[in-house]
């Protein structure tokens, strides 16, 4: 009898992480001529159907994200009226590349038009994927030994 439960609590343990880390990973999907989003270090955002958009972004932090040869920075400017935090790291609009753009650092609002339908996705990056999927196994393992000391 104990050796079917753990069984079955393994078979649900490792159902849940399969869920925990499928929800994750799931890319977000935006279209449209106008997109508001939040980029975080840990994305990959790859815009598609236009060959260049008009691209601005503002943060309480420093980002960068780039493309190739091409980089964007946060740059440290002066704060708008009503800004709570201490710094305001901003870039103004500028036109960008469709392509595989890849999130360096940060943590910030980014805003994106174009006159022409665009599809932009937002992914964690692999290597992200990956980690969330070790630590998620790893305390489904101890869950797991846990109750086999438990039943012991």
């Amino acid at each position: 009898m104990k050796n079917i439960a753990l069984t079955l609590l393994a078979a649900v343990i490792l159902a849940a992480a399969v869920i925990l880390v499928a929800n994750y990973s799931a890319p977000d999907v935006y279209n449209g001529t106008d997109v508001n989003l939040r980029l975080h270090n840990d994305n990959a955002l790859v815009i598609e159907n236009v060959a260049t958009v008009n691209f601005e972004a503002a943060s309480s932090e420093f980002y960068a994200m780039h493309l190739g040869e091409d980089a964007l920075i946060g740059k440290i400017t002066k704060a708008p009226l009503g800004w709570k935090y201490s710094n305001y790291f901003t870039t103004p609009p500028t036109s960008i590349k469709a392509g595989n753009w890849i999130i360096d650092d940060g943590d910030y609002t980014a805003h994106m038009y174009s006159d022409e339908e665009m599809k932009i996705t937002v992914g964690k990056t692999t290597s992200n994927i990956i980690d969330v999927t070790l630590a998620v196994l790893l305390v489904g393992f101890w869950l797991w030994l846990l109750m086999w000391l438990i039943t012991s």
